[in-house]
Order: C-alpha cells, then structure tokens, then sequence
C-alpha cells in the first residue's frame, strides 16, 4: 500500500489516470474540481473502513470518584475499537465493555457515591454542548487505573500541496479520477472505476487478519463483568 505521498502527488496522479495535462496551467476552476474530488474520496474512503495502519492508543488517567472524562481530542469518539482497564498493583489489563445500563447502576450507583476498581465499562457521554466525554463504570475507587482506548483518527484536512495522505494514492486517485471522467461522459470512466474498487478490496484483503471488529459493535458486547486479557502494547 503506498500510503506518505503528499496532497500535491496525488492530485498529480489523478491528472494522469485521467489523461489530462499535469503542467501547472492546469485551469483553476478545472484544479479546484479535481481537489474537491480528491477530498471527498479520500474522507469516504477513510471513514469506509478501520485502517489498521491508522489505528492508534491513548491512555486516561482515572482518579478516585471521577466519572467523566475528556475524550481524546484526535480520536473519533464514533470509531473506538477496543478499551482496556489496568489494574495497576498487579499490571494486569482487562477488557472494558461498551455501554453502561440501569443493570451497571444497580451494583456500583455513582447517584450513591459506591466506587470500585478497576473499571469495567464505558460510554460516550454527550454533554449537551456537543463535546463528548468518556464515562466510566464503576466510578474509581483510586486514583492508581488508566482506561486505554485504542481507535481511528478524524480523516485529515487536506488543505496544502504538501499535506501528507495517509490512504493508498493508487486507490485514491483512480476513483477520484474515474468520478471526474463519468461527469464527462468519458468512456474510459467505468474502467477507472473498475480499477478502483479491485484495488480498494485488494487493500482490505490484505489486512483482513488485522483489521478489528470494534467493540461499538453490539455483536461484540460482553457481560459487564468483562474478562482477563493479554496486556496490549505498552
């Protein structure tokens, strides 16, 4: 997969699967219509399929009593593969469910103050405002565990020539340049397309026996008492 080219590349790169001129007096408006495309190629793309290369960890620090917390601000709170409680006196990990019910409140009531270590759910908490905020169950009893979540990034802006692309450019490029041919009525449009798709399943194949099935997944759900794992990376 040859994911590091820069916005600039692939925009170049669709210029070619399309047959067009790659010299800069390209017309504006003709540029700005190849970026746009680009742009939301790759956004869809990005938002289409859990990347393992992009998945990525972040660690909370719980504290005693606390039952809100700040969600990662670079992780997409609607894209969260897996989480993990640590209990710190034996450096043991343990796998957090997601979801928190009136049956979890009947056992530890944060209305009732009655804390426990080490957490064992957690849920995506709307504050009103629009931010979300991770809530935690049993509210910490110490301030010793971290939850460990690991999920995607937001797809990046790609605003200048040299923001680097974190998708296959092969793949952006040939449906970016396949949609842009198809609004011209081209015939080699279907063929891009074609191209494309073979190319993008190709890439899944690849990562098959990585890819994740996250744990948002009600299929994935467990019991809230949840189970011992192996620690994940550290």
């Amino acid at each position: 997969m040859a994911v590091g080219k820069t916005f600039d590349q692939v925009v170049h790169a669709v210029k070619l699967e399309a047959g067009w001129s790659t010299h800069a007096s390209t017309g504006r408006n003709m540029q700005e219509q190849i970026e746009h495309v680009l742009r939301r190629v790759y956004e869809r793309t990005h938002e289409d399929f859990p990347w393992p290369h992009l998945l990525f960890e972040r660690d909370i620090d719980l504290q005693a009593g606390q039952r809100h917390y700040s969600f990662p601000s670079d992780m997409d709170p609607n894209r969260v593969a897996d989480a993990w409680a640590l209990e710190d006196e034996q450096h043991v990990w343990r796998e957090v469910d997601y979801g928190i019910t009136p049956a979890h409140w009947n056992t530890y009531s944060p209305e009732r103050d009655e804390r426990a270590d080490p957490v064992r759910a957690w849920e995506r908490h709307n504050t009103g405002g629009g931010a979300v905020m991770v809530e935690v169950w049993p509210v910490p009893r110490t301030s010793t565990g971290v939850l460990r979540i690991q999920g995607m990034p937001y797809a990046k802006r790609l605003v200048s020539e040299s923001d680097i692309v974190d998708l296959d450019d092969q793949m952006l490029a040939l449906q970016a340049a396949g949609e842009l041919l198809a609004r011209q009525g081209s015939a080699d449009a279907e063929m891009k397309l074609q191209q494309a798709e073979r190319r993008y399943q190709q890439l899944r194949s690849n990562q098959h026996g990585s890819n994740p099935q996250f744990s948002m997944n009600p299929k994935r759900r467990r019991t809230p008492a949840g189970v011992q794992v192996r620690a994940p990376r550290t």
